[in-house]
């Protein structure tokens, strides 16, 4: 955050079930935490804003991304976001029980993701088809285990190549950024390298300002 916060107004919103937050069964969905972020950019920040977050958190800027209100999103920061890996039921790929499961499932919040309750109403080829911002998405360690045919990583390369399709086939930027050898948090392993990319990226978008 110190890092980036040399570039942008920077906030770290904890969101329910993770930080200080209590845990209440069954109020974990896309749908309900990414409505807590719309309500907090109208109360809190007042001005559109770059949307970022990692792995459960990049499919929630996804969410932003698709359904926020006309104008609060100017562009998302999707990090190693395990789109259509984290549904119990997928259209592309492996699902949930085929990939992060077992990660999810050691999680409170990650429980909801492995029982279907998280992605419950929102699929995310309809979502991906809805995104109005430019994306920059990054692309953390991804192989195919040898020996038992799994996808390793958050999601798969063909999984990463359809998320692409839909987001440009809506009309909007995709920029992709391949780290095959950087862990799933790549802001916490190599921070500076992390915000590099994001600046870079970020002085593209129109109106540039952080």
């Amino acid at each position: 955050m110190p890092l980036l916060a040399e570039h942008f107004q920077v906030y770290a919103v904890d969101l329910r079930g993770q930080g200080r937050s209590t845990w209440t069964p069954g109020r974990y969905t896309i749908d309900n935490m990414g409505g807590d972020l719309v309500r907090f950019i109208d109360l809190v920040t007042g001005r559109p804003v770059i949307v970022s977050g990692l792995s459960s958190g990049g499919v929630i800027a996804a969410w932003l991304s698709a359904y926020a209100k006309p104008g609060q999103i100017r562009a998302a920061v999707w990090e190693d976001p395990p789109l259509f890996a984290a549904e119990a039921v997928t259209p592309c790929g492996q699902p949930i029980n085929q990939g992060i499961g077992p990660v999810f499932a050691a999680w409170n919040r990650g429980r909801s993701f492995v029982s279907g309750l998280a992605t419950a109403g929102c699929d995310h080829a309809t979502m991906l088809a809805n995104v109005k911002v430019p994306v920059l998405f990054t692309h953390h360690f991804h192989q195919r285990d040898e020996e038992s045919g799994m996808e390793l990583g958050a999601l798969s390369d063909f999984q990463a190549d359809r998320v692409r399709q839909l987001v440009t086939g809506a009309g909007q930027d995709f920029t992709y950024r391949s780290f095959p050898d950087m862990p799933h948090a790549m802001h916490r392993y190599q921070p500076e390298l992390y915000v590099r990319t994001v600046t870079e990226w970020a002085a593209t978008l129109p109106d540039s300002a952080g």
